[in-house]
């Protein structure tokens, strides 16, 4: 995931002035590295690529403060801390079935009034924590309000859709829950996420204010301006673990730029359970530091120490307990989940450029694979004929690889996806032909001659096999011209055989192929063994494509020469 980011603000938060080069090999270090080209934009702008499993870097205040332990400014973990804001969200049994989990935090900014720069890291956050942690809104959607125009009392509660009404941010008219999702960019964009309900979730006051249509869109009388001193952040989702580490993550940035937290009370269902959100107590962790130097190749305890292990994790912002070897994790961490995590965090302290490189101890050495060099050597004899390489899905459907090849009473036994998303993609082809059919069909705008090919895969049912079928390389081409026929596809079988050195074995036997013309067809045999097979494609098969033009094909394995 990319982010943008100011340099002079990184530096800011970082509390250390940086060239932008230091910052990019700091960035480069930690797994974090710099994208090329935004300098063009802005001098001040870099962009930065955030690995999905680190959500709590995919905002400045988050990179600063990871950065802050590389550079030994700030070691260890950092204590946030937050009082109660009196606020409580009651939530109701009724979004149960709809959207059932929702978490906050109150943010004061008075003491660090937002900015276009905060505010701009802040809407990124949200907007990169909606598509990676929150699966598009799907898991996890966020609503940041301006909490001095309601009131404390706050109910998460599903209405009848069409008795939602407010005016959402962006419009200036009072729509329904309905009309939100026909006529709102977000309403078209997510809609879906609802849209299958009765009733849809809203955030609203003991007023009746209605601050948020959960996963879609605020409304504007919350609406966070340059003006608001007091934020409230409100986390809704499918999974109460992603919602409340979204909060953490979100209200921990703001606290980054001296924001003070608070803390809001959640009370679910009738019986009134309570718990109190954001989470920011750590987790604790024991370091096994014979695994981790294992993993890292430094077995020679005097060259990684405990003690140095433990500091390098100081340096990543844990919380390090000597005493036991064990680490306290920051909330904002959702990444750290086995000793492997640790492992890698040490890696990155210690720094890639101090590892020692070596060959592997293996028994043998590396090289290309037969079939591999064999698919290069190909492509090099089409192209050199005035081929294009395409590329085309393993997985089709029945119409394009049976019904449209003129094979609809005669489908063949193939590989089915037992769960598929789509009609288009409900079996494995067994096939490359019918996948370069299509490539033609979406491109009869384009001028003629038409030559395509493709080196890929298929799979055959093999009960010799553990997994019942087995892969295939295949090589295919097709013309697509008023002049293509058998003798011109046979031409080019010959040439691409004799390039392999093996014409001189090959027989070829009339064949009776459905998708092309009965008497301009062959098989190509090899050793007694139908290898593959060209010929003219039948005029149905044409048809059925909605090709205009005449077209010849082969298909043959793809056999090292």
């Amino acid at each position: 995931m990319i982010i943008d980011c100011s340099v002079s603000d990184l530096c800011r938060l970082c509390k250390k002035k940086l060239s932008k080069k230091q910052l990019e090999d700091l960035l480069s270090m930690y797994g974090a590295p710099p994208e090329p080209g935004a300098a063009v934009e802005d001098p001040d702008l870099i962009r930065i690529e955030v690995f999905p499993n680190r959500p709590d870097m995919l905002s400045s205040e988050g990179v600063a403060r990871a950065l802050r332990g590389i550079l030994g400014k700030e070691t260890g973990l950092v204590n946030y801390s937050a009082r109660s804001s009196g606020i409580t969200i009651k939530v109701d049994s009724s979004v149960r079935m709809v959207r059932p989990f929702i978490s906050a935090a109150l943010v004061e900014t008075a003491a660090a009034p937002l900015d276009d720069l905060s505010i701009k890291s802040l809407m990124q956050l949200q907007e990169k924590l909606h598509l990676t942690h929150g699966r598009k809104r799907k898991k996890v959607a966020i609503g940041v309000h301006d909490i001095s125009r309601i009131t404390k009392k706050i109910r998460y509660i599903a209405l009848p859709k069409e008795d939602v009404r407010f005016v959402p941010l962006g419009m200036s008219e009072e729509l329904s829950g309905p009309e939100i999702l026909e006529k709102h960019p977000k309403g078209i964009d997510y809609g879906s996420i609802i849209s299958g309900f009765e009733k849809f979730p809203v955030v609203m006051d003991s007023k009746g204010t209605i601050l948020s249509l959960p996963p879609i869109i605020n409304g504007t009388a919350t609406e966070v301006t340059p003006e608001t001193r007091t934020l409230l952040i409100e986390v809704t989702g499918t999974d109460l673990q992603a919602v409340e580490q979204a909060c953490t993550i979100v209200a921990a940035s703001l606290a980054e730029r001296g924001a003070v937290m608070k803390t809001v009370k959640i009370i679910e269902g009738e019986r009134g359970k309570k718990r109190t959100t954001p989470i920011l107590s750590p987790r604790s962790m024991k370091v096994d530091s014979s695994y981790i130097r294992r993993i890292l190749g430094l077995d020679d305890e005097k060259e990684l120490p405990d003690k140095k292990i433990m500091k390098l994790l100081g340096m990543m912002r844990f919380g390090v307990i000597t005493k036991g070897n064990k680490v306290l994790i920051p909330s904002y961490r959702t990444d750290i989940l086995h000793q492997m995590d640790l492992a890698e965090d040490v890696a990155i302290a210690y720094g890639y450029n101090n590892f020692k490189t070596e060959l592997p101890a293996l028994p043998n050495v590396g090289m290309e694979d037969a079939v591999g060099s064999e698919r290069n050597n190909d492509r090099t004899t089409l192209i050199g004929l005035g081929f294009e390489e395409v590329f085309t899905f393993v997985l089709t459907n029945p119409a394009s690889l049976f019904s449209k090849m003129n094979c609809g009473a005669k489908e063949r036994k193939v590989a089915v996806i037992s769960n598929p998303k789509s009609e288009d993609f409900t079996i494995v082809r067994d096939q490359v032909l019918p996948s370069l059919l299509s490539v033609l069909s979406n491109n009869t705008h384009n001028s003629y001659p038409q030559k395509i090919f493709e080196c890929g895969d298929i799979v055959l049912l093999d009960e010799n096999s553990d997994t019942g079928c087995r892969n295939v390389s295949r090589l295919a081409g097709l013309i697509a011209d008023k002049t293509a026929g058998f003798v011109s596809i046979k031409q080019l079988v010959r040439v691409v055989l004799e390039d392999k050195g093996i014409w001189s074995r090959i027989e070829l036997k009339s064949s009776v192929h459905e998708w092309f013309v009965p008497g301009r067809q062959a098989d190509v045999v090899l050793d007694g063994r139908v290898i593959g097979w060209f010929g003219e494609l039948h005029p149905q098969v044409l048809e059925n494509f909605g090709l205009e033009m005449p077209a010849a094909g082969f298909e043959l394995e793809a056999l090292p020469g």
